[in-house]
């Protein structure tokens, strides 16, 4: 381990250790990491990779914490969050190549306003490029893999490989990226010019539909489970009245059943109790699986 440290120290990355990972997750839940290690540059991460794998020491990549949630003892190993220096994009013509610590809302935003239409869709997902990219996140019948035309990766072992849109693999809420290990370091997005006014109007209107439906006000990570189409999770939950249900300080939200929210100072174990629980209910009631959309890490 003092191997390790060292090669940080070398490179002078920033890192912290025994860092509360409770408030760098949405639902401000989760124990301590080993290290919290803060890259501000591919070659910084790419040191960071080398060391964690010649140490043979776990590691996890975060963004904004959203889609996570880290169980209560925390994690044995290394979380890498990019630093702000990730948290860029520029523009060529009607394309994007956004970093992979970009905020989507960020990004949706002020790639609208320069008439630049295609990620109106993300402006309510509180992720970042990396992880919509990884997941392939989406909403409102629209996924980043429609707009994706190439990523920049760097591999577990520190390899920087361009993967192109089909490389990737896409099927819904799943990448080639979700099961091995890879960071986005950047990803190239195909925009359509529009007029601004127009493009202006519609992120107001999805903005506004989300603000009456999903609790964004409250700590929650997201939607909790995929939807099993053509059923929608939250409508299942409902039905069995699991609308409002609390286990210990979490809650299935009285605005939307596919979100969890940490009403006051809720445990892993509480949320993890109500995914169970709705689980076990709604594979009971309607003999329909519920898969998880979110990301369990630690122990």
């Amino acid at each position: 381990m003092q191997d390790f440290i060292n090669r940080l120290e070398k490179h002078e990355i920033e890192y912290t250790k025994n860092e509360l990972l409770a408030k760098y997750t949405t639902w401000r839940i989760g124990g301590p990491a080993d290290f919290l290690i803060c890259p501000k540059s591919d070659l910084e991460l790419q040191v960071v990779i080398n060391a964690l794998h010649e140490n043979q020491i776990p590691w996890f990549t975060i963004g904004k914490g959203s889609n996570l949630l880290v169980k209560d003892n925390g994690f044995r190993g290394a979380i890498i969050k990019l630093g702000k220096e990730f948290d860029t994009f520029t523009t060529e013509g009607d394309v994007v190549i956004a970093k992979g610590g970009c905020s989507l809302v960020k990004l949706s935003l002020l790639v609208s306003k320069a008439g630049l239409s295609g990620l109106e869709f993300v402006g309510g997902i509180p992720g970042t490029v990396g992880g919509a990219v990884c997941m392939n996140a989406g909403a409102h019948g629209q996924s980043i893999s429609d707009i994706l035309i190439k990523a920049r990766v760097m591999d577990e072992r520190g390899n920087i490989i361009t993967m192109n849109n089909s490389e990737l693999n896409f099927t819904y809420r799943r990448s080639v990226l979700t099961k091995s290990k890879g960071i986005i370091l950047d990803a190239t997005f195909q925009m359509v010019e529009g007029d601004q006014q127009h493009i202006s109007t519609k992120q107001a209107e999805l903005k506004e539909y989300r603000m009456s439906t999903q609790p964004l006000k409250e700590r929650s990570c997201g939607s909790v489970f995929t939807n099993p189409y053509p059923k929608h999770s939250g409508q299942l939950i409902e039905q069995l009245g699991l609308k409002g249900y609390q286990i210990g300080g979490a809650r299935i939200s009285d605005k939307h059943s596919n979100f969890i929210v940490n009403v006051d100072n809720a445990t892993a174990d509480d949320v993890l109790n109500l995914i169970q629980t709705a689980q076990k209910r709604v594979k009971e009631e309607f003999n329909i699986d519920l898969h998880p959309e979110v990301k369990v890490i630690g122990e």
